[in-house]
C-alpha cells in the first residue's frame, strides 16, 4: 500500500520505523531499522514530505527516504488580490512553519503565480520568492515600455497596472484601459477609477461587498482618484504579467472615457459627449 509521510526534522530512526509501520508503508520497524543499518542508512534519513508507491519494498522506502524527491505542494495566488488576502493564503497553506506578519511586505510587491515548496519550509521564504519574482518581471517589463509613456518609474508602472487588474473584465481589455489612464494623465486629468475609491475604503483588508454610493466617491484618501490628481501614492493590488505589459503598452488610443457595456466588458469613448451616450446605454441594459 502506497501512501505518503512526513518525517519531522530530529525523528530518530526507531520513530521513522514505527510510524512507517504504522502507515503500512513497511511490513516491520525491525527489518527496516536492520537494512538501515546494513547499509549505513541510518544518518541520512532526511526530514520531509515523502510519497511511497504500492508494493514497495522496505528498501526502497528508506532510500527514498535518503535520497529521494520529497512532495512538492503548490500555492496559487490569484491576480489582483492585496497583500492581506495572499498573506492570509500563506498563512493557511498546509506544511509551511512559521507565520508572516502583514507590516512585513508593501502591497503590489507580491507576484502573483503558483509557487511550490516541501513541507516543514518556512512561509517567509515563499514569500520572499514572491517578492523577487515581482522584482525581476517587473524590471523586464519597464525595460519594454513605449515611447512617451506617462510613467516615471517602474514603482509607478506597478501602481497603473494594479488599477488596470483590477478594472480589466476581458483580457483583451487591459491595453485600451491602460491607454485612457494614460490619455487622462498626460492632460492632468482626474484617474476617477472606481477600484482606488473601494482600496481607499477599505485598504484591501476585505472584500467591499456592495456598489460604490456617490458619497464614496468624496471619501477623503490619497487613494482616492476622483479627488486627486494622478496615481495613487501605491498599488491598490497585485497585478499579474498582463496587466504589467499593458501598463508598459497601452494601446494607441485617443479614448478618455470608458464604462460598463452591462455584458461584462466596457464601452470606451474619445469625447464626453460620446461616453455620455455609453452611459445611457449602460443605465437602459440596467432597467
Amino acid at each position: 500500500m502506497g501512501g505518503t509521510l512526513v518525517i519531522e526534522p530530529g525523528d530518530s530512526v526507531v520513530e521513522i520505523a514505527k510510524r512507517l509501520s504504522e502507515s503500512g508503508l513497511i511490513q516491520s520497524p525491525t527489518v527496516f531499522k536492520i537494512g538501515l543499518s546494513l547499509e549505513g542508512l541510518g544518518q541520512k534519513m532526511r526530514a520531509g514530505e515523502f510519497r511511497f508507491g504500492d508494493g514497495w519494498s522496505s528498501r526502497q522506502v528508506a532510500h527514498h527516504i535518503a535520497f529521494g524527491k520529497t512532495v512538492q505542494r503548490r500555492l496559487t495566488i490569484p491576480e489582483g488580490v492585496t497583500k492581506f488576502m495572499v498573506i492570509k493564503l500563506v498563512n493557511s497553506a498546509e506544511g509551511l512553519s512559521g507565520k508572516v506578519k502583514i507590516e512585513e511586505f508593501a502591497e503590489g510587491s507580491l507576484f502573483p503565480d503558483t509557487y511550490f515548496y516541501e513541507w516543514g519550509e518556512h512561509r517567509l521564504q515563499v514569500m520572499e520568492r514572491m517578492k523577487q519574482r515581482m522584482d525581476t518581471v517587473v524590471q523586464e517589463i519597464w525595460s519594454t515600455r513605449k515611447r512617451g509613456l506617462f510613467l516615471r518609474s517602474p514603482s509607478e508602472l506597478v501602481v497603473l497596472a494594479s488599477i488596470i487588474e483590477k478594472e480589466a473584465r476581458q483580457p483583451e481589455e487591459r491595453g485600451r484601459i491602460s491607454a485612457v489612464f494614460n490619455n487622462r494623465l498626460k492632460i492632468n486629468m482626474k484617474l476617477q477609477a472606481d477600484p482606488t475609491v473601494i482600496y481607499a475604503l477599505t485598504q484591501g483588508r476585505k472584500p467591499f461587498g456592495r456598489k460604490l454610493f456617490r458619497q464614496d466617491l468624496r471619501f477623503q484618501s490619497p487613494f482616492n482618484t476622483y479627488l486627486r490628481l494622478g496615481l495613487p501614492p501605491a498599488p491598490i493590488a497585485s497585478p499579474g504579467k498582463a496587466s504589467l505589459l499593458a501598463a508598459a503598452q497601452p494601446s494607441e488610443s485617443s479614448d478618455l472615457y470608458f464604462v460598463s457595456d452591462g455584458r461584462g466588458g466596457h464601452l470606451f469613448a474619445a469625447t464626453l459627449s460620446e461616453h455620455n451616450k455609453n452611459v445611457e446605454f449602460w443605465r437602459k441594459s440596467q432597467r
